[in-house]
């Protein structure tokens, strides 16, 4: 799939005074604090959900985890798991701040056909994370509802990302 390739060419200039590998591993090292930034405030609003404080086992339990991802970043490199990974973190950002659910819905099927656009096996992780959310949030025929939304909305964009790929469709 090629959204990556077509993410990094955003912050690609030709006639940069940076090397062009050099401009792409700095837009992926770019890449990669966003999505620590954002994983730590996932991991703080679930350590404060319910308006409970922040306790001492909390705040170790985000610092290793931010610190495992920080040392997992290392291993993708140029991989499109690196953009896939701020999809993921987005999607878990805003399924717990959104409180209107055909707004949520529409909003993880754009991030779905983002991702579909992005790696091959990746959707079907995200897919099966939307469906466990909305299974949980509603009963079967309302949360059939918000997940049909969710899939149409990922289809649609991954045909509009194709659309501006080289590979077309």
């Amino acid at each position: 799939p090629p959204l990556f390739p077509l993410f990094l060419s955003l912050f690609v200039f030709p006639h940069g005074n940076l090397p062009i590998p050099i401009q792409i591993f700095v837009t992926i090292g770019f890449l990669n604090s966003v999505v620590i930034i954002l994983s730590a405030l996932v991991l703080h609003k679930i350590a404060t959900i319910k308006d409970q404080r922040l306790n001492w086992p909390a705040v170790i339990f985000i610092c290793v985890s931010l610190i495992l991802l920080f040392k997992t970043s290392w291993s993708f490199g140029g991989r499109p798991e690196t953009l896939v990974r701020l999809f993921f973190t987005i999607g878990l950002l805003i399924s717990l701040n959104i409180k209107k659910s055909w707004l949520l819905a529409g909003m993880l099927g754009v991030l779905l056909g983002l991702t579909a656009a992005t790696h091959v096996l990746a959707p079907f992780i995200f897919f099966a994370f939307i469906v466990l959310l909305f299974s949980l949030k509603f009963d079967f025929w309302k949360a059939i509802k918000h997940i049909l939304l969710s899939l149409s909305g990922g289809f649609l964009t991954y045909f509009v990302v194709m659309q501006f790929s080289p590979y077309g469709i």
